[in-house]
């Protein structure tokens, strides 16, 4: 399935975490998404790009990675679709708060 698709998605900018049912939540390798209606986009991006620091929440404890979502506006490269999971894998090239 070929994507490959720049567009504008408007959602809640939120955290993920994948890992194996053997690994810890801890462990689990987490990343931003955004949830935009019934359909989520998982983010490549370094966490280090974010200007206002907000990318050190994937570092931070549980407790203060639950329930975020922040309303954005993003333009990014949608590049494929991991059936496994149900989320389009999304290069970012701007995101604002909306």
């Amino acid at each position: 399935m070929k994507v490959l698709k720049t567009v504008w998605i408007e959602g809640q900018l939120t955290i993920g975490a994948w890992n194996s049912p053997k690994e810890s939540d801890e462990t689990a390798y987490k990343l931003f998404e955004v949830k935009s209606g019934d359909t989520d986009y998982s983010l490549i991006v370094q966490p280090e790009l974010f200007s206002s620091n907000i990318g050190a929440l994937l570092t931070t404890n549980l407790v203060l990675r639950a329930n975020i979502g922040i309303p954005v506006k993003l333009l990014g490269r949608v590049l494929y679709l991991v059936e496994d999971i149900s989320s389009f894998v999304v290069c970012p090239y701007l995101i604002v708060e909306s």
